[in-house]
């Protein structure tokens, strides 16, 4: 018989059990735990337990939330198991924008079935942390944003840096617009000679496109690493000056969110709702992008208590609003 991991349930406290596709995934254990506090214990099975998820939901006290992160469980086994368990709660949640879902098609499928059964079930829900994904509008009462939760670690005094670091960050995908940002990473070279300039690409396969393009452009772009969370909230601390996130979608992107956290800028696009307009560059527009990057670097003391500043309104609104979302249905069930 296969593993199954049941979670340590406790019976005192309100229990959320995030499914997620691999273990870590986003820091959601530990974002989640300190948005809700002691009086909620958060647990994570993921994705490769899905044949099990019925059993283990089953060791599940009553009232327990289940989330479905990135339909991390098929559809059709999530709504099975939340037709047999009427007494706990069930969000379906699609991480997605409406144009990056498109990258995986199927979504779109998963997404109308969660949908339509949340007219079928009293104890499902539906959400998205896209605010502009408005299904209620559609008839779909029992949806609503889904308000990523953010996590301060201990320590975000962030250290001087330098030379300046500029870093592009996040998967290789190819929604997140990073030629744009190594062209305007050459532009930003050309007049600030001394800048270091990293890319932080998850699963880069090592004939990445962006080295080329770096090459092309006359620049060396380091690559760094993966890096586990901690060791990406010390690398911001430590190392970085400035991040490039100018993506052509986003639902929230933690990545200029844990930025701000260690008092560090970012270069954003219109997709990322917190980007101030100071900050903000076309995705399109290199010149553009490299032309806020060097405003932001040649007033950085300024900048980076800015960026302490919006994180602290982040952090409040994300954390109150999250705690909010489970406390309501929390008393639904």
């Amino acid at each position: 018989m296969a593993r199954i991991d049941v979670p340590d349930f406790k019976a005192d406290k309100q229990n959320i059990l995030h499914i997620t596709i691999r273990k870590g995934w986003q820091d959601l254990i530990r974002r989640a735990q300190f948005a809700l506090g002691d009086g909620f214990q958060v647990h994570e099975v993921t994705t490769d337990q899905k044949e099990n998820i019925g059993r283990i939901i089953a060791h599940a006290p009553a009232g327990t939330i289940v989330c479905n992160h990135a339909f991390a469980v098929d559809t059709e086994r999530f709504l099975d198991v939340a037709r047999t368990h009427g007494d706990k709660a069930f969000i379906a949640i699609n991480h997605c924008s409406l144009n990056h879902a498109i990258r995986w098609p199927h979504y779109f499928t998963a997404e109308r079935q969660s949908l339509e059964a949340t007219r079928e079930l009293s104890n499902l829900w539906y959400a998205c942390p896209d605010p502009n994904s408005d299904w209620k509008r559609f008839g779909y009462e029992k949806t609503f944003w889904w308000p990523n939760p953010v996590y301060v670690p201990d320590d975000t005094e962030p250290r001087p840096v330098n030379p300046p670091c500029v870093a592009i960050v996040g998967r290789d995908d190819w929604m997140k617009g990073f030629a744009s940002q190594i062209m305007a990473m050459a532009m930003m070279k050309q007049q600030r000679p001394e800048l270091r300039l990293v890319a932080v690409i998850n699963r880069a396969p090592p004939n990445w496109y962006g080295l080329e393009l770096a090459k092309a452009c006359g620049i060396e772009l380091e690559m760094v690493p993966w890096k586990s969370p901690d060791e990406w909230y010390r690398f911001l601390r430590d190392e970085v000056s400035l991040v490039l996130q100018c993506s052509m979608a986003e639902s929230f992107n933690y990545v200029s969110v844990d930025a701000l956290i260690h008092g560090r800028p970012f270069v954003g696009s219109c997709s990322i709702r917190h980007t101030p307009p100071e900050w903000f560059a076309d995705h399109a527009v290199p010149l553009e992008i490299a032309r806020v990057a060097l405003q932001i670097l040649d007033d950085y003391e300024e900048q980076s208590i800015k960026a302490r500043k919006i994180a602290d309104e982040i952090v409040h609104r994300q954390n109150n609003s999250f705690v909010g979302v489970i406390n309501m249905i929390g008393a639904l069930v």
